[in-house]
């Protein structure tokens, strides 16, 4: 995939040293040692060239031309298999000895010279063209190695040439004159002539040195354009990985999108939203991110190419409707030097959790609200209910005078004017457990001893009669003798009833929802375990996450489990869940219990350590 360009950063990093041209003294060791291998490689690759050039012009200088006598041509072929073997040698030790790759360069030029001049003496000496070889080998030097060294090699090679044209003047080593020279009229006394010699050797050596100076020269130049170009490049690739961690950063997609409406660019998380393999790089994005043959209405992208502006709209992932994510994009012009709209940056959130999220929050202003108004009501209620228990409470007065209860039309009356006065007990036993329930606590929760299988009780009376309705049976298994808790008994209540009517929302169709207290190791324990759908595993690490629900749009806000979590760890307790899909689930809720000397169990007393 492309990758974005990078930012400029005015902040200093440390650079890595440059490859390349650079020399030695500009590069820690493995990077200097890996490019002098790399040319020496190279070198011997072109030695084994000059070596076949060796046998080709001396046996063209045999057998066609005629100009060598065959000592020197089988000196010469011995010379070159000789430089064959040197050649394997270096070769062999560049890849596996230990050698410093400077002394390597040097022994190989310096193998070179000596076999050139060598070759010189068989051939001709002085009156062989091919001493300008000597240049090539400088000009070697100068590439491998560093000035001074360069400059030594160059005093090297004069030293080599005056040497041999004077040993050959001298008489001290013999002169092998060519067929060519020797047919040229006073060709052979020129040669031997002193003053031709020394002028020649100066030439030489002039020559030699000035090609040292001037290779050096644009040697030097190139390295320092290389470690530029190498230090430019090294702050390039980091800027870009620094771009690419802020991209990545961001959690939302990026694109880059052209008039035509194609992807020139995108982040990596726009490729995982699509699920795509590769890069989307020139398709239309309408396509690929949208699912739509034609371009989207109210399309950002054209309204910022259109308008020079940014731009924001909704969009929704495709696919059917309940897996379906929402987006926000927020298409904005990206302008040339011109100052002209030619690509738009498209910056794509997923809001879904967040659409969720507010949808949560309306669904729970609502059910504050029927709160509000189900304490209104239970108010309104509580009057006539306590005026038809007055008047019940009248009629048994009545009916107790010996002239009524003595006629037999009457007999039945007490009994049901019994039942009448049991009925509105319990009405207003819960009215008054539901505005107890409703009303809200101040800001700090006043904790007092609990009994919590009362709490228990207050809160099944609430939901029993729902429960049986809807074919759902509860059962108790309250542990008798339980120390009491340090809690707030409303605050409880609130968190058994959540816990309740999850449980009654998990069984579809009949089932049962056990209830149960139990003491353990200095804590006491409610449980509430039902036999419902269950909970998937993935589900279960973010179930007291806020606005996290398993239920259908409006049917539950997230914000129970949350809730009660809360309550119990301001409680210093804990809540725990195992849930099985297909088997039930069950809440565990543990609270400290309350010692016979009034303070929590287990917890340290006034001044202790």
């Amino acid at each position: 995939m492309p990758a974005p360009p990078a930012l400029p950063s005015s902040s200093s990093q440390p650079r890595p040293p440059a490859a390349g041209l650079a020399s030695p003294s500009a590069l820690g060791p493995p990077a200097a040692f890996a490019e002098l291998h790399t040319r020496l490689r190279w070198l011997v690759s072109l030695r084994w060239a000059a070596i076949g050039g060796v046998f080709a012009t001396v046996t063209i200088a045999r057998v066609v031309l005629g100009v060598l006598p065959l000592p020197a041509v089988l000196s010469l072929y011995a010379l070159a298999a000789l430089m064959a073997g040197y050649n394997v040698a270096f070769a062999v030790l560049d890849r596996h000895a230990s050698l410093s790759p400077r002394t390597l360069a040097l022994a190989q030029v310096i193998s070179d010279l000596l076999s050139l001049t060598v070759l010189l003496h068989l051939s001709g000496g002085t009156e062989n063209p091919f001493f300008v070889f000597y240049v090539f080998h400088v000009i070697i030097a100068s590439i491998l190695l560093s000035p001074a060294e360069s400059y030594g090699i160059a005093g090297l090679t004069t030293g080599l040439f005056g040497g041999l044209a004077l040993a050959e003047h001298t008489g001290l080593l013999p002169h092998a004159h060519l067929a060519l020279a020797v047919a040229a009229p006073g060709a052979t006394e020129l040669f031997h002539q002193p003053i031709y010699l020394v002028g020649l050797v100066a030439a030489f050596a002039a020559t030699c040195f000035f090609s040292v100076y001037f290779a050096t020269t644009i040697m030097e130049g190139a390295r320092a354009k290389a470690r530029e170009l190498t230090e430019a490049t090294a702050a390039a690739l980091a800027e870009r990985e620094k771009l690419n961690d802020v991209v990545s950063s961001i959690g939302g997609g990026l694109a880059v999108v052209g008039l035509d409406h194609r992807i020139l660019w995108h982040n990596d998380r726009i490729r995982e939203w699509v699920g795509a393999p590769e890069t989307l790089c020139g398709s239309f994005c309408h396509e690929v991110l949208w699912g739509e043959e034609a371009r989207c209405e109210n399309c950002p992208a054209e309204v910022a190419l259109r308008t020079g502006r940014p731009h924001q709209s909704e969009k929704f992932s495709r696919g059917p409707a309940e897996a379906r994510r929402s987006y926000l994009v927020t298409a904005s012009p990206i302008r040339d030097a011109a100052g002209e709209v030619r690509q738009v940056l498209e910056f794509i959130q997923d809001i879904t959790d967040r659409k969720e999220m507010e949808a949560s929050l309306v669904q729970a202003g609502k059910m504050v609200a029927v709160g509000e108004l189900a304490s209104g009501i239970a108010h309104e209620i509580a009057n006539p209910l306590a005026a038809i228990g007055a008047s019940a409470e009248l009629l048994r007065e009545i009916l107790s005078s010996p002239s009524l209860r003595e006629r037999p039309e009457l007999e039945a009356l007490p009994r049901h004017l019994e039942k009448i006065e049991r009925q509105v007990f319990r009405c207003k036993e819960i009215i008054q457990t539901l505005l107890a329930f409703a009303r809200r606590g101040g800001p700090e929760t006043v904790l007092a001893p609990v009994e919590l299988n009362h709490v228990v009780e207050d809160a099944l009376r609430l939901v029993e009669e729902s429960a049986r309705a809807r074919s759902k049976a509860i059962v108790r298994e309250l542990a008798p003798g339980l120390p009491r808790v340090e809690a707030d008994a409303q605050q409880l209540q609130q968190v058994l009833l959540n816990l309740l009517s999850n449980a009654l929302d998990a069984i579809e169709g009949e089932g049962h929802i056990r209830v149960r207290t139990r003491r353990a190791e200095g804590r006491v324990e409610l449980c509430v375990a039902d036999d419902g759908c269950g909970i998937p595993a993935a589900h279960l690490p973010r179930l007291f996450d806020p606005f996290f629900t398993t239920k259908p749009p409006g049917k539950g806000t997230g914000l129970g489990l949350y809730l009660c979590q809360r309550i119990v760890a301001r409680l210093g307790g804990t809540i725990d869940c195992e849930s099985e899909p297909g088997r039930g689930t069950t809440f565990t809720v543990a609270l400290p219990a309350r010692s016979a000397a009034g303070g929590v169990a287990g917890a340290p007393l006034p001044g202790g350590p």
